[in-house]
C-alpha cells in the first residue's frame, strides 16, 4: 500500500512539474476511423485510447485541435505543441519528438488502383510503376525506398489529405495511390467506390501508429509514464469496446 501511494504522489509531482498551470496542447488530423470530428467533438480509435490513457494517469485533457497533419507535423517539429497523433516512427521526428514504447495500434499499407485496371496494372515492385502516375500526401511516412523512388522518377501527384488521393484516383489523375488500410476502408465507402477501386495485395508498408510527444515541451518520465498506463489499457475489457467499436 505505501508504494502504491508513493508512486502515485511520483506521479502527481511529474504532472505538476510538467503542466504547472497549462494544459497539454494536443493536436491531431481528421483520418478515419483514428480520429476525426463527430458532432463537434475529436473522436476515433486513437483518440479514445488516448484519453483512456491520460484519464488512467489522473490527466484531464480538455481539447484537442485538428488540423492537416503537414501544420500539425511542422507545429510538433517546431516545438509549438505538446503531442501529436496518429503518426508512424521516420529519423526527423525522432530528433524532435518522443515516442512511447508503447504503440496505438498496427497500420498496414497498401497500394489501389481503379477496379477497372484491374489485370493490367499490378505492384510487385516499384518497377511495375514506371511510367504511371502515383497519388501521395505531402510529409506521409510510406518507406524511405518509396519515397526515393517516386522523387528519382519524379511521377508522383502530392495532395493534403488522404480523400483528395481517392478522388485523383477515380477521376483519373494518378494511376496508383497508397493509403493506410484501415483508413482507406472508410474512404471507399463515404465516396461509393467500392465498386471502382481496389487494393493490390503486396503490402508496401507495415508498422505501428503512435502518438508524439515534443522533446521541447514534454518531460520524458510522462511519457514513459503513458507508455505504461496505455500497456494497461491494452489489456482491459476497454480497449476491447473501444476497438469494437470503431473495427
Amino acid at each position: 500500500m505505501k508504494n502504491k501511494f508513493l508512486l502515485f504522489m511520483f506521479l502527481i509531482m511529474i504532472i505538476s512539474s510538467l503542466f504547472g498551470e497549462d494544459k497539454l496542447r494536443i493536436i491531431t488530423d481528421d483520418w478515419q476511423p483514428y480520429e476525426f470530428e463527430d458532432n463537434k467533438q475529436v473522436v476515433g480509435f486513437s483518440t479514445e485510447l488516448i484519453l483512456a490513457t491520460f484519464n488512467d494517469m489522473g490527466i484531464s485533457i480538455e481539447n484537442i485541435e485538428i488540423w492537416p497533419w503537414l501544420r500539425g507535423e511542422t507545429l510538433i517539429l517546431d516545438g509549438k505543441i505538446d503531442a501529436l497523433y496518429s503518426g508512424l516512427k521516420n529519423k526527423k521526428r525522432e530528433e524532435m519528438c518522443y515516442y512511447p514504447e508503447e504503440h496505438l495500434i498496427d497500420s498496414v499499407w497498401l497500394v489501389y488502383i481503379r477496379k477497372e485496371d484491374e489485370g493490367r496494372l499490378k505492384y510487385d515492385s516499384y518497377k511495375d510503376m514506371d511510367g504511371k502516375k502515383v497519388g501521395v500526401v505531402r510529409n506521409y511516412t510510406y518507406t524511405e525506398e518509396f519515397w526515393d523512388y517516386i522523387n528519382k522518377t519524379n511521377n508522383y501527384e502530392e495532395v493534403v489529405r488522404d480523400k483528395d488521393n481517392f478522388n485523383n484516383l477515380i477521376n483519373k489523375k494518378v494511376d496508383y495511390i497508397v493509403a493506410e488500410s484501415r483508413t482507406a476502408k472508410v474512404i471507399i465507402e463515404k465516396l461509393n467506390a467500392t465498386n471502382k477501386v481496389i487494393s493490390l495485395k503486396k503490402i508496401i508498408k507495415a508498422d505501428n501508429l503512435y502518438i508524439l510527444f515534443s522533446k521541447k515541451r514534454v518531460n520524458k518520465k510522462l511519457v514513459d509514464l503513458f507508455s505504461e498506463h496505455l500497456k494497461k489499457i491494452k489489456k482491459t475489457d476497454l480497449y476491447l469496446k473501444i476497438y469494437k467499436k470503431y473495427f
